[in-house]
């Protein structure tokens, strides 16, 4: 299969399965960064509450993402 016949295929699908197709395609980019994974790990083990989130601003975070204008809460 050919990169354009890849790309028409995605171009075909429905929105939603072509965000899944952006996420996968996000996911291969980043687990193949080390520097990457190393700002994940550091923040998963970070201890100081006062660096985590509330869900209230995790959610408000969210809605100021580009592309999440329409994003159901």
């Amino acid at each position: 299969m050919t990169v354009e016949e890849i790309k028409s295929a995605i171009a075909s699908l429905l929105p939603a399965q072509q965000s899944e197709i952006s996420v996968f395609l996000s996911h291969l980019r980043r687990v193949s960064d080390p520097q990457y994974q190393e700002r994940v790990s550091n923040r998963l083990s970070d201890a100081n509450p006062s660096h985590w989130l509330t869900p209230e601003d995790f959610e408000k975070q969210l809605d100021l993402k580009p592309g999440n204008e329409g994003r159901k809460n």
